[in-house]
């Protein structure tokens, strides 16, 4: 119980619920086992080494107090996968690459650092939109700031857009962030 600090591991066991709404430093591992909710007006952001979904819920939705999903998240927050905190670096590196593996279960399933692992219940649940991707009606040249789309879209100022690239390398997309729109 209470707010855990930097590079601590948290384990939410099966019979608790706990709603995060604060930052989080860089913790450990993270192991839902329970029931971990972000809620509807929460501005959070939660940092880890590792999550691990064990059986257990991750919600991002607006919710009852019961961790029941009433609608969607209104508000924001980011999900930062580490790889490797203090605690670890003081041992194998700052490098995440010289953070160790964690084996899980009796398979003996390699997790590695930076990881998100979903052995339950994962919900992220967001505002609806009318189209949440749209064709490029014209080509996007390079360090363009306006780009013209094949579609009548309602993304807002401030959200998040991937230009998805022309081949099938995903490392060359580009995340923007919107600033206006217009018809």
């Amino acid at each position: 119980d209470g707010i855990p600090s930097e590079g601590d591991d948290v384990w939410i066991p099966s019979w608790k619920q706990v709603v995060l709404d604060v930052d989080t430093p860089v913790l450990g591992r993270v192991v839902i086992e329970g029931v971990l909710v972000i809620n509807a007006t929460s501005v959070v952001d939660l940092a880890a080494t590792w999550i691990e979904i064990k059986g257990g819920s991750l919600i991002i939705a607006t919710t009852d107090g019961k961790g029941k999903v009433l609608g969607p998240f209104e508000g924001s927050t980011t999900i930062t996968l580490h790889g490797t905190n203090p605690k670890l670096s003081a041992v194998h590196g700052a490098n995440p690459r010289e953070t160790p593996e964690v084996v899980l279960g009796k398979e003996g399933v390699p997790f590695a650092p930076a990881g998100l692992g979903v052995m339950g219940t994962f919900i992220a649940q967001g505002k609806p939109t009318v189209h949440s991707h749209a064709p490029l009606a014209e080509t996007a040249t390079k360090g363009a700031t306006q780009i013209t789309v094949d579609a009548l879209v309602d993304w807002e100022p401030g959200s998040e857009i991937v230009l998805a690239p022309s081949d099938f390398d995903m490392h060359q997309a580009d995340v923007v962030r919107v600033v206006s729109t217009s018809r």
